[in-house]
């Protein structure tokens, strides 16, 4: 029994199906991990957000705050100060010292956003 004489004389070149059959399989074990890949990430809900911008609209969206009250937010962390206005999520102190600061309907919408962020902590008179 001759195991190698498949790879000699005119058996011995590669021909095109033999390159297209590898480019088949190569492709479909990457599309096979890709689909793995995608499938578990979809499934995964803790993925790490990096970006300051996409961060405050995950945490807003999350929140359910519209339009209004993201701008009322950003607006209140430029007069703070704060470069990146998802800090106020856990600062509640700024945004309730901000409400208490300011007069008329834009108090009354800072006090209602801080109800609707922080409950019982913003409910302060």
């Amino acid at each position: 029994m001759d195991l190698g004489r498949g790879f000699r004389g005119d058996n011995a070149s590669i021909s095109a199906s033999d390159i297209l059959l590898g480019l088949v399989v190569v492709l479909g074990a990457a599309a096979f991990f890709w689909l793995l890949h995608y499938l578990r990430n979809r499934q995964d809900h803790t993925q790490v957000i990096n970006n300051p911008r996409k961060l405050f609209a995950a945490i807003c969206k999350l929140h359910r705050l519209g339009v209004v009250e993201r701008a009322l937010l950003q607006k209140t962390a430029s007069a703070n100060g704060i470069k990146h206005p998802g800090q106020l999520f856990v600062s509640p102190d700024l945004l309730l010292a901000q409400a208490e600061k300011a007069s008329g309907r834009k108090r009354a919408q800072l006090k209602a956003l801080c109800d609707k962020l922080f409950g019982p902590l913003g409910a302060t008179g």
